[in-house]
């Protein structure tokens, strides 16, 4: 996953959408009020989809809070921050 802002998305619309579409890479978007989106391949979005809607389907799966056993790589671009954790 590549972290930007807003402005550098602004700045580098077509470049980034073919990224993603090329390349399937996805991208958190930093908005100025704190707030993100993330901008991913729709095939990528519906294989999500189905994962969450079995994993939501069987209720022996308790939430860990905090644990995250496969962490996606993430790489920040131009002056997008990490978000302080909560």
């Amino acid at each position: 996953m590549k972290v930007i802002t807003v402005s550098d998305f602004e700045a580098r619309f077509e470049e980034i959408i073919d990224d993603c579409a090329d390349n399937h890479a996805h991208y958190k978007i930093q908005l100025e009020n704190g707030e993100a989106l993330m901008l991913i391949p729709a095939d990528d979005y519906g294989v999500f989809q189905d994962v969450y809607e079995d994993w939501v389907g069987q209720p022996e799966n308790d939430e860990i809070e905090g644990f995250d056993p496969k962490p996606l790589p993430v790489s920040y671009h131009g002056d997008a921050e990490p978000e302080p954790l909560v």
